[in-house]
């Protein structure tokens, strides 16, 4: 890309159909200045309002109000502005229009709903293990008290088969953590997914935005 001066000008060759032409050149005359500042003028507005107006995503609810007011007008033959029951109308028309662009909140709420459940899960695991850790040392104490410091102490199988009901449950708590670990995961991934569905309709509406403009 070429560097340029910001006050240098360009030319550029663009194609546009015969019936934009015209309005753009009907627009021209009625400002009484030339077609090259009736384009130049309208881009450039074109512009600060992306800058200052939300950018695209914005200029798809503007053309939603903007239609729902000529829709309304259309249908009382009154200036929105002036008569009561067409700025009803307007108003119903534009909340609509609006509520169809409301987020899902329902995959949000998913996600901190299945991160709690897996914060319970590891508070789970930590109370077995303590709790496993506790008789196990209740076991262990006698052992390391009678047994010469040469040897290692070995807990006996009818001490084992005690303390077998809380290996099991630090067991069942580790699986029901990860289980709860992995819903988080796919929670997660459902909110990705609806994001990604947004933006492609963003995007669809870009894409008409464009072709009414062409």
């Amino acid at each position: 890309m070429v560097d340029r001066e910001d006050t240098a000008t360009a030319q550029l060759k663009i194609r546009l159909r015969e019936t934009m032409r015209a309005e753009l050149e009907a627009s021209a005359k009625a400002n009484n200045h030339t077609l090259n500042k009736e384009v130049v003028d309208r881009l450039q507005r074109s512009l600060a309002q992306e800058r200052t107006q939300g950018g695209r995503s914005a200029a798809v609810l503007q053309v939603a109000i903007g239609t729902a007011i000529r829709i309304a007008e259309d249908i009382t033959g009154a200036d929105w502005r002036y008569d009561y029951p067409t700025y009803q109308a307007a108003r119903g028309l534009i909340i609509e229009a609006l509520d169809k662009y409301q987020p899902d909140l329902s995959f949000q709420a998913s996600v901190i709903d299945a991160r709690r459940a897996a914060l319970d899960a590891q508070q789970q695991e930590y109370d077995a293990m303590r709790a496993l850790g506790v008789a196990l040392e209740e076991k262990m104490r006698p052992l390391l008290l009678s047994t010469p410091i040469a040897e290692a102490p070995v807990l006996p199988a009818e001490a084992m088969g005690e303390l077998q009901p809380l290996l099991d449950s630090v067991q069942s708590a580790r699986d029901a953590r990860l289980s709860a670990e992995a819903a988080v995961d796919e929670a997660r991934a459902a909110v990705q997914g609806a994001a990604e569905a947004v933006k492609r309709i963003a995007a669809d509406s870009d894409k008409s935005l464009e072709a009414e403009s062409e």
